[in-house]
C-alpha cells in the first residue's frame, strides 16, 4: 500500500512538472503488473492531457474576459439608452402638455373664429343688400285743399308734402310726411323746383336732419310768377332724413322734389 502511495505520488509530480525530455521505450509484453515503460507512458499521457486542459483553460479565460467587457460595454450602453429613453419620456409629457394647452388654444380660437366668420357672414350680405340697393323717388306738389302750400308763418312746421308721387324704387319716400328717409348710406342727389306768384316770397329750402343744406328764394315783385331750383349731392348715413320747408311769409303753388341714390358707401 506504501508503495502504491509513493507511486501515485511521484506520477503527480512528474504530471505537475514539465519534462527533462523526450523517452523511447522498447516494445515488451503485456503484463498485469505495470512496468517502467507502462508508467512512463502513463505520464506523457497526463501530461498531455495537462496540456490541454490549460489551453482550453486559457481559451475559457479568454472567452470570459470577452464577456466581461462584452457585459461592462452592454452595461453601460443600457445606461446610456435608459438615460436617452427617460429624457424622451420627459420630452414626451411636455409636448404633450403643451398640446393639451395648444388645443384648448385653438379651440377657443376657432370658436372666435366662428363667431367672428358668422358676423362676416351677415356684414357680407348686409353689403350685398346695400351694394344692390337702388333708391329713386320723384314727386310733386299740387294745390289743394289738403296740402300746405303757404303763407309760412312758423318755419319750422312748414314741410312741404310732396303728395303726388312719379317714381319710389325702394320707397324711402313718404308721401304722406314730405320725408325721405335713406335706407343704406351712401351718397344721394337732390334736387327740387318751385313755382310761384309774385304775390308772396317764393322759393324754399332743402333740410337734412332739421338742418339747412340749400334754398331758393324769390321775393315779391312787379313780374308776375317766379320759379327756382336747386341740387344738392349729401352723404347720409342710413335712418337719416331729408325734406323740403317754406319760407316765413313763403307760399307756393307747386314744387317737385326728386332724389336718387349715386353710390352707397360701405
Amino acid at each position: 500500500m506504501d508503495t502504491k502511495i509513493i507511486f501515485l505520488l511521484c506520477m503527480f509530480g512528474v504530471a505537475s512538472s514539465t519534462l527533462p525530455h523526450i523517452r523511447e521505450c522498447d516494445p515488451e509484453e503485456k503484463r498485469q503488473t505495470p512496468t517502467l515503460c507502462s508508467n512512463y507512458k502513463n505520464i506523457l499521457h497526463i501530461y498531455k492531457f495537462k496540456e490541454d486542459l490549460e489551453a482550453s483553460q486559457e481559451k475559457l479565460q479568454k472567452r470570459i474576459n470577452a464577456v466581461e467587457t462584452s457585459r461592462g460595454n452592454s452595461t453601460a450602453a443600457i445606461e446610456r439608452l435608459m438615460t436617452n429613453l427617460t429624457e424622451a419620456l420627459n420630452e414626451l409629457k411636455e409636448v404633450k402638455a403643451q398640446q393639451k394647452n395648444d388645443n384648448a388654444g385653438i379651440a377657443k380660437t376657432l370658436q372666435k373664429l366662428a363667431g367672428e366668420n358668422s358676423k362676416l357672414k351677415e356684414e357680407l350680405e348686409s353689403l350685398k343688400s346695400q351694394a344692390s340697393a337702388k333708391v329713386a323717388f320723384s314727386a310733386s306738389v299740387i294745390e289743394s285743399p289738403n296740402v300746405f302750400t303757404g303763407p309760412a308763418t312758423d318755419i319750422s312746421g312748414n314741410i312741404l308734402v310732396f303728395n303726388k308721387v312719379f317714381t319710389n324704387i325702394g320707397n324711402a319716400y313718404n308721401s304722406k310726411t314730405g320725408i325721405f328717409t335713406a335706407p343704406v348710406k351712401g351718397t344721394y342727389h337732390f334736387t327740387f323746383m318751385t313755382f310761384g306768384y309774385c304775390t308772396h316770397t317764393s322759393g324754399a329750402i332743402l333740410v337734412k336732419n332739421g338742418h339747412y343744406q340749400v334754398s331758393t328764394w324769390e321775393f315779391k315783385g312787379l313780374d308776375s310768377s317766379d320759379t327756382t331750383s336747386n341740387t344738392a349731392i349729401l352723404n347720409l348715413n342710413a335712418g337719416e332724413t331729408v325734406n323740403i320747408i317754406l319760407w316765413k311769409g313763403g307760399k307756393v303753388h307747386t314744387s317737385v322734389f326728386s332724389g336718387f341714390l349715386i353710390f352707397p358707401v360701405m
